[in-house]
C-alpha cells in the first residue's frame, strides 16, 4: 500500500532553522595559496557532520549508489578545506542568481557565520537560467568578470552551461571529505555537483475530491478520458521529454503519448499555481513534486492535499548549485554549495523549498522509496543518469524537444 504524508510531518518541520557548529576562521590568502593547485581551486566546506547515512531504497534506484563517509576527512582534504574557508573570508562577498526572499539573505549570511565562522555579504540577482547562461558565455568570450558567482540550473540548463564552459570544475568529493559531510551528496559525472536537496515526482491530490485508490497508477493512466479537465500536467515541454526518455519513448509513440495527455485538457500552470488549484478543489490532482505539497503543508497543516507515488516510474530531482567559472568570489561560492549540505542548510531548504535529504533514513519521505521498491517501480535519480545528461546535448534531443514544444503549442 502506498503511503501519504500525514499531518504528523508538521512536527518534523519545526527543527531549529540554523544550527551553530563551527569555530571562527580568519582570512588568509597565503593559506589558500599554500594548498596544492587542485586542492585550493576546488575546496570549500562546512563544519563536520556525522551524517554518513544512505537513502532508503538507494540500492535498487538507478544512479544512486551509496558511499561511506569519513567524518573527520583526510588530512589533505581537511587542510585544503580550511584554506578555502580562509580565502572565502578574504573575498567577503557573494553574488547569487535568485530572488533572495524576505529573510533569505540574513539566513544565508548567518549560516556562513555559524557553520564556517566567516562573514560573507550575500547579494541575490534575479534572472532566468537560460538567459544568464548565455550572458555568462558572452562575458567569458569578452574577457569580462562574470556577473554571478553562483547559479542554480535544471538538468538541461546545467549541461548547456557546462558545454558553454561557464561552470567551474570543482573536486566536490574532496570538499565533502574535507568538511566531513555525507559523500552521497555528490551526484557523480557528468552532472558533477553536490546536493542534499531532493524532491520526488508523483501525484499531489485533494483527498476531499478523490480517493487515493482511484488515482492514476501509471503515467499511461493520465490519458484516461475520465480525467479530462480535472488534473494538472507538466507545464514545460522539457519536463515531458524527461518523462519520455526514461520510458524509452523518444519516438513517434512518445509524441502521441503527449498528444493524448494534452487531449485530456490538463492544467499546464506552474507547479505552485497548480498545487494551489488542487488545494482549493479546482483540480482533483496534479503530476507534481513532493515539495509542492510540503510547502503548502508547512503553512496550512489542515490542507486537504496528500502525496502519492506512481507504480511505474518515480523520478527524483536534486537541486543543482554551481560555481561560475572565472567568478570574482569562487571560494565563497563553494562554501555556499557546501552550506546547503549542512544541517542548517538542509533545514532551510526543507522549510523554504519543501525539498528533503533523502540520504538520511530519518527523513519521512524515504518511505516513498521503500514503497517504490515494494511495487517494483523504477526509481530514477535524474541528475545521476549519465547517458541521459549526455543525450541532452545531442541534436536528437534538440530536435525531439522542438517536436514536443510544438505539440504543447498546439501546432
Amino acid at each position: 500500500m502506498k503511503k501519504y504524508l500525514a499531518l504528523a510531518l508538521v512536527g518534523c518541520m519545526t527543527m531549529t532553522l540554523l544550527g551553530g557548529c563551527g569555530g571562527s576562521q580568519t582570512a588568509a590568502t597565503d593559506a589558500a595559496a599554500s594548498a596544492s593547485a587542485t586542492d585550493a581551486a576546488t575546496s570549500a566546506g562546512t563544519s563536520p557532520s556525522t551524517g554518513t547515512t544512505t537513502g532508503a531504497g538507494a540500492a535498487t534506484a538507478e544512479g544512486a549508489g551509496t558511499q561511506t563517509a569519513d567524518p573527520s576527512g583526510t588530512d589533505g582534504a581537511k587542510a585544503a578545506f580550511d584554506a578555502i574557508v580562509k580565502a572565502a573570508q578574504e573575498e567577503g562577498e557573494l553574488l547569487v542568481m535568485g530572488g533572495g526572499g524576505a529573510n533569505e539573505v540574513d539566513i544565508v549570511q548567518d549560516g556562513f557565520k555559524k557553520e564556517f565562522g566567516v562573514d560573507i555579504k550575500v547579494s541575490y540577482i534575479p534572472g532566468s537560467q537560460a538567459k544568464i547562461i548565455a550572458q555568462l558565455q558572452m562575458e567569458q568570450e569578452a574577457g569580462a568578470t562574470p556577473s554571478y558567482d553562483f547559479i542554480p540550473a535544471s538538468a538541461d540548463n546545467l549541461m548547456k552551461a557546462k558545454a558553454a564552459g561557464v561552470i567551474e570544475d570543482v573536486d566536490w568529493k574532496q570538499l565533502l571529505d574535507g568538511a566531513g559531510l555525507n559523500p552521497n551528496y555528490y551526484t557523480g559525472l557528468p552532472a558533477d555537483y553536490i546536493s542534499a536537496e531532493a524532491t520526488i515526482r508523483g501525484i499531489v491530490y485533494n483527498n476531499t475530491l478523490v480517493d487515493a485508490n482511484e488515482l492514476p497508477k501509471t503515467l499511461g493512466d493520465f490519458t484516461d478520458p475520465k480525467w479530462k479537465g480535472q488534473f494538472g500536467w507538466l507545464s514545460f515541454a522539457n519536463q515531458s521529454v524527461e518523462c519520455l526518455y526514461f520510458q524509452d519513448m523518444i519516438n513517434d509513440d512518445g509524441q502521441q503519448f503527449i498528444k493524448d495527455i494534452l487531449a485530456n485538457e490538463p492544467s499546464l500552470e506552474n507547479n505552485d499555481s497548480m498545487a494551489v488549484k488542487v488545494s482549493l478543489g479546482e483540480l482533483k490532482f496534479g503530476y507534481l513534486s513532493s515539495q509542492d505539497y510540503l510547502r503548502i503543508l508547512e503553512t496550512d497543516p489542515n490542507t486537504p492535499l496528500r502525496f502519492q507515488i506512481l507504480d511505474d516510474y518515480v523520478m527524483i530531482s536534486e537541486g543543482s548549485w554551481n560555481v561560475v567559472k572565472g567568478c570574482e568570489h569562487p571560494n565563497a561560492a563553494k562554501l555556499l554549495a557546501l552550506w546547503y549540505c549542512t544541517p542548517s542548510g538542509i533545514d532551510y531548504t526543507r522549510l523554504s523549498a519543501g525539498s528533503r535529504d533523502l540520504w538520511n533514513p530519518e527523513t519521512p519521505e524515504t518511505s516513498y522509496l521503500a514503497d517504490a521498491e515494494a511495487v517494483g517501480a523504477k526509481v530514477i535519480w535524474v541528475s545521476r543518469q549519465g547517458e541521459y545528461l549526455e543525450w541532452l546535448g545531442t541534436d536528437e534531443a534538440a530536435d525531439f524537444l522542438a517536436k514536443i514544444s510544438a505539440i504543447y503549442k498546439g501546432e
